[in-house]
């Protein structure tokens, strides 16, 4: 009733205000607090009326590229929207809009597929999300899928829900569903890397920082090598890895020895210490990987996240030392790794034989 009533007063309105008519900045400005406000009918007129009244102003193509979303998103017209997308082409060629007007057009070719009806509803669901309406959005971006699953924007819909889930609405198991059902039911989707760094993306928000999330951004970067997100995930990674509670791996575990734990607990009310024993002889490579390996097998176990790690490590415990490493959240790891000499090779050959007896 209120639809009608304003179409009803719509020609009213142009006859008693089209002589009182404002510069166009005003009418612009005028035109966007109502679109602000949910006014779009008033709004659609008030650029319409700017359009007729300085079609070569500055604003008119941002006026056109207006009364294009109000026609997608408000009235349902897919043919008006196009037609006034085309205008802002062809009036105004070197005007910042038309490269928007065109990437808009095309967007509109390529998804008008069931009559249109996919597109229109996901226009809708992102202006709702636009306007900060986002619980709102969710369930028009879930019904372009269970609709239209076929449709050409089925998949990207999955994905804007479950963006708006994991962030503004915070419900992160329902963003999971949502990124998970995309990979399952389009599993060649170009979306698909996104997907994956939302899971990503929830499992830190579920789990924190920690060697979970980490090791989830880090194959989504293995996964998608070429892809934008590949950067992000990476970026993410680094930045966990700087602010948090974890040891940056450099070694690959072929570079680790085997080793023995002798003892481990606390030695300071903050301090975890290990002692390891290393299996055989090594280079100072083979040492410095395996104390790495030795933090990072063990600093999950210590009583509070903030709680540094300090490992050393023997050949043979207790007479020959090999090295030791130490780490403090947040900071990183420092290695002291003991050149092996002569005499001490002998003292651990002896001190083997003499434990065996």
């Amino acid at each position: 009733m209120r639809s009608l009533t304003r179409c009803a007063l719509l020609p009213l309105l142009m006859a008693t205000t089209w002589a009182a008519t404002p510069n166009a900045d005003s009418q612009f400005g005028f035109a966007q607090s109502l679109l602000k406000d949910g006014d779009q009918a008033f709004a659609l007129l008030e650029f319409k009326r700017l359009v007729y009244l300085y079609p070569q102003h500055p604003k008119a193509p941002d006026s056109l590229l207006a009364i294009a979303s109000i026609y997608l998103t408000y009235v349902g017209d897919v043919p008006g929207a196009r037609k006034a997308l085309e205008q802002v082409a062809k009036r105004h060629p070197k005007s910042g809009a038309a490269a928007e007007a065109g990437t808009l057009l095309e967007f509109i070719r390529t998804n008008s597929d069931f009559q249109g009806k996919p597109l229109l509803a996901f226009l809708k669901a992102t202006d709702l999300s636009r306007r900060k309406r986002e619980a709102e959005a969710v369930p028009v971006y879930l019904g372009i899928h269970e609709k239209w699953p076929r449709a050409r924007l089925a998949d990207q819909a999955l994905l804007a829900a479950g963006e708006i889930q994991l962030t503004a609405l915070n419900q992160p198991n329902e963003a999971r569903a949502c990124f998970q059902l995309l990979a399952r039911q389009y599993p060649s989707s170009a979306r698909l890397p996104e997907a994956r760094l939302g899971e990503a993306a929830v499992v830190a928000k579920l789990k924190g920082d920690g060697p979970e999330a980490l090791a989830a951004y880090r194959q989504v970067a293995v996964d998608f090598p070429k892809s934008h997100v590949a950067a992000t995930a990476n970026a993410r990674a680094a930045a966990m890895e700087k602010r948090a509670h974890i040891i940056k791996r450099r070694f690959g575990k072929t570079s680790v020895l085997p080793f023995k734990v002798v003892k481990s607990g606390y030695d300071a009310a903050t301090r975890m210490t290990v002692v390891i024993e290393l299996s055989a002889d090594a280079s100072m490579r083979n040492v410095e990987a395996t104390l790495e390996d030795a933090l990072v097998t063990h600093y999950t176990t210590r009583k509070k996240p903030t709680d540094s790690v300090y490992v050393r490590a023997y050949y043979s415990y207790p007479m020959s030392e090999a090295g030791s490493a130490a780490w403090t959240p947040g900071k990183d790891a420092a290695y002291r790794v003991k050149e092996r000499k002569t005499e001490d090779v002998l003292k651990g050959v002896l001190f083997d034989v003499l434990r065996r007896r």
